[in-house]
């Protein structure tokens, strides 16, 4: 687990977005190094461009990204990552955009990345997996665009820890210093299999406690979450896309 990592945006020829050395990049070369296949899952809400861009022509990588839609009215950083995008030459099929509407919570994200997961798991049989859990899905983020809450987060976490593979988890992207120190706690105790015994209220004794009041809870409280506005056809138009990717793969050596 580095929760410090996650730096997706970075290139050999440049900084972006804050991401200096793209350490995503480096940790999959050097799993590589010892296994065929790597499932990288981008579960961050930026569209880790930089990963899908040095993996774009190799089918030893199955890049799995969800993130906020490209081309809307106000796009975010780094406004790539179409659907339709799936890689080229001996690639071609093993990238995976997930692109999401703003609004998606945890009814309707968890179970779409429960299928596409683990349909990507089936098709593709990695050897090692690297989920990377940036917040910016989180509701409470300062861009305001997601719905999802630690407990949703968890969910996602909870199914490819039990793949029971090789598991590399890396943070990312995330503006609400409490709020990531929420959710990565949390994910850390959901990796371990130790969620149910950790305490709702943080304690006196607790360092830096300060900053997490007024309710001092461990798990992300209730905040005003913006309006879901994914339509109802949008979540099953947008699965069955990706579905049809991953079709792809099983004629795939």
């Amino acid at each position: 687990i580095n929760w410090y990592g996650g730096m997706s945006h970075a290139r050999s020829s440049s900084a972006q977005h804050g991401c200096f050395v793209n350490d995503t990049v480096l940790a999959i070369l050097e799993l590589l190094q010892r296994f065929q296949r790597v499932l990288y899952i981008n579960l961050s809400g930026v569209h880790s461009d930089a990963v899908e861009q040095a993996f774009y022509t190799s089918p030893r990588v199955l890049c799995v990204s969800f993130h906020v839609k490209p081309g809307l009215d106000e796009p975010e950083f780094p406004g790539t990552g179409d659907v339709a995008d799936t890689g080229v030459d001996e690639g071609d099929g093993f990238t995976v955009n997930v692109p999401l509407e703003p609004g998606v919570d945890d009814i309707s994200f968890v179970p779409m990345f429960r299928s596409i997961v683990n349909k990507a798991k089936s098709v593709y049989a990695p050897d090692a997996v690297v989920l990377q859990c940036g917040g910016a899905l989180l509701a409470g983020e300062r861009d305001g665009q997601f719905n999802l809450t630690c407990r949703g987060y968890g969910d996602c976490v909870r199914l490819v820890r039990d793949f029971s593979l090789p598991l590399l988890l890396l943070g990312g992207v995330g503006s609400n210093m409490a709020n990531m120190g929420r959710l990565w706690a949390y994910l850390t105790t959901v990796t371990l299999g130790l969620e149910a015994s950790v305490p709702n209220i943080i304690p006196d004794e607790a360092e830096y406690r300060e900053y997490f009041g007024p309710t001092y809870e461990t798990v992300l409280p209730r905040v005003e979450l913006p309006k879901n506005t994914t339509s109802f056809k949008a979540i099953p138009n947008l699965r069955r896309k990706v579905m049809n990717t991953l079709d792809r793969l099983k004629t795939k050596p």
